[in-house]
């Protein structure tokens, strides 16, 4: 028994040890001879863990099953869920597949509610609204008998989660750390690339239409009574003008001639492979310190994948493939890439707001179009994949393929019912919210790989312990010199360049009848889809 926990605690140590390097990007060779050796073993565990259980009694060990390490395979369509992670207070994925696997008397009712008692994990993070088509759940549950597993927990699942399959795991398997990549989809109507569409209303159109509304306000006011019906009223003409606003888009939509030919597909790809490569994605996060490691991101690639018919229109797959992103990250590449090929942005803004040291308002396209589409185990399938097999989709990958049709069908039918696509691109073209035509000449506000460089320098100075990496930062902003310095004069042209009032905006906004996409309810520390 003593021998088996000893075995139990070396495989785990060197399980962690390779997870911790898996979540750090760091990707290093293994020796033949090392899985081998690791392999042996989880194969002298595993006998000694059944000769336990027949140890416990024939018949009498049924009675309490045990719990070992699954990779659980998940899809679902994200509508209507405040995202995977489990958030007090909103529904979730996660909350869902766990009260369904506690149902399932896959978790014991113990157990219920602590993620950390059964070593819960997943290998993505999931944005609010965002689906999925192969979300994997690392936990130690009780999976026996494993072909009746997805259907006894799809029993008490809603319809729009399901559970397509169970692999089993080594005991120091982690969803998350062990997760070498993740490949998303984002798709959308090819009509969005469209220039001549939802432009929207000029600067003078917003003005006239704000004095409108001043006027129409003004002149409901007469009596002291009058008020309530004048707010009636005004919420009726409200909800016609919404119901003409629909109609025109629809038309637009529907009278489209925009082809999208094989130059047009190749110059949607000359942008997006812009992205690949590591780069610093703080303006295509929110809330991330541009001076942080954790703003770099490697993307290994990024193309338009052909299109698909979707509610009799076209629609264009773009598939990135990355070790990790950031929360609303895909979501802002795909924005910057559609203002660009719609005009509404310079060519150049997408490497603008790849720069470090300037900050931009990068435009996020809906969440209804991007869904995760697989997740990668390489390194674990190289070292451990001997003692269990291969953690792949490949093992369900006809039901997951049949799950992303249903995704599909999704996204085509809430677009042309809210016609949300439509009515984001016309945000595009206004102007107070992104000012592109500004980004060009928007001056640094700070010295990243310079700052970087200092703080280095200090660290090796400091016998390699970071002292002084701080203050040679504070030094290197308090008195920036060189040709990378910032004067007095330029950062007086940014804050006027800044300078939109407030309240010009708000009001433009809401002439406009313009609606920005809330954001999820999650917390920010932890930023990884």
């Amino acid at each position: 028994m003593q021998q088996h926990v000893d075995q139990e605690q070396q495989v785990e140590g060197a399980q962690r040890g390779e997870g911790k390097q898996r979540g750090e990007g760091e990707q290093q060779g293994e020796h033949r001879g090392e899985e081998t050796e690791v392999q042996q073993q989880m194969e002298a565990m595993e006998d000694a863990e059944g000769a336990e259980e027949q140890a416990e009694g024939g018949e009498g060990g049924t009675e309490k099953r045990r719990r070992r390490k699954y990779a659980v395979w998940v899809a679902y369509v994200g509508a209507g869920y405040h995202g995977m992670q489990r958030n007090p207070g909103c529904a979730t994925i996660e909350e869902e597949l766990e009260r369904a696997l506690v149902r399932a008397d896959a978790i014991p009712e113990e157990l219920a509610g602590s993620f950390i008692g059964i070593k819960w994990s997943r290998c993505a993070r999931t944005d609010k609204g965002v689906s999925a088509v192969s979300q994997v759940v690392s936990a130690k549950i009780c999976g026996d008998p494993l072909e009746a597993f997805a259907g006894r927990v799809n029993a008490h699942l809603p319809d729009q989660i399901r559970v397509l399959g169970i692999s089993r795991a080594t005991e120091g398997f982690s969803a998350r750390l062990f997760c070498d990549k993740r490949r998303y989809e984002y798709v959308l109507p090819v009509w969005m690339f469209d220039k001549n569409m939802g432009k929207g209303r000029t600067a003078a159109d917003v003005e006239s239409a704000r004095q409108q509304l001043q006027r129409e306000a003004g002149g409901s006011g007469g009596g002291g009574g009058g008020g309530g019906g004048g707010g009636r009223q005004q919420a009726a003409s409200n909800g016609d003008d919404e119901k003409r606003h629909q109609r025109r888009m629809r038309s637009e939509v529907a009278s489209s001639s925009y082809d999208f030919s094989a130059e047009e597909q190749q110059r949607l790809n000359a942008l997006l492979r812009q992205y690949c490569g590591t780069h610093n994605f703080h303006n295509y996060t929110v809330k991330v310190d541009p001076y942080s490691n954790e703003a770099l991101r490697y993307i290994l690639s990024f193309d338009c994948a052909g299109t698909v018919q979707l509610g009799g229109r076209t629609w264009a797959r773009l598939v990135v493939v990355g070790q990790s992103f950031m929360l609303h990250q895909i979501r802002k590449m795909v924005g910057m890439v559609v203002a660009i090929m719609r005009g509404a942005a310079p060519p150049g803004c997408l490497a603008a707001a790849l720069d470090p040291d300037r900050d931009f308002n990068v435009p996020m396209a809906p969440e209804l179009g991007l869904f995760l589409a697989e997740a990668y185990f390489d390194g674990y399938n190289r070292r451990f994949g001997g003692v269990h097999g291969a953690l792949t989709l490949d093992n369900f990958r006809d039901a997951a393929n049949a799950f992303q049709q249903r995704v599909y069908r999704h996204m085509a039918v809430r677009d042309d019912d809210e016609m949300v696509n439509a009515a984001w691109i016309r945000t595009l073209h206004n102007d107070p919210n992104f000012r592109f035509s500004t980004w060009d000449a928007t001056p640094k506000v700070r010295h990243v790989k310079s700052v970087k460089r200092a703080e280095s320098v200090a660290a090796q100075r400091h016998g390699g312990g970071g002292g002084g990496g701080g203050e040679a930062k504070r030094q290197l902003e308090a008195a920036p010199s060189g040709a990378a310095a910032v004067t007095e004069e330029e950062r007086e042209a940014k804050r006027a360049a800044l300078a939109v009032p407030a309240a010009a905006i708000a009001a433009q906004r809401a002439a406009a009848a313009v609606s920005e996409a809330p954001l999820a309810d999650v917390d920010e520390l932890d930023a990884l889809y």
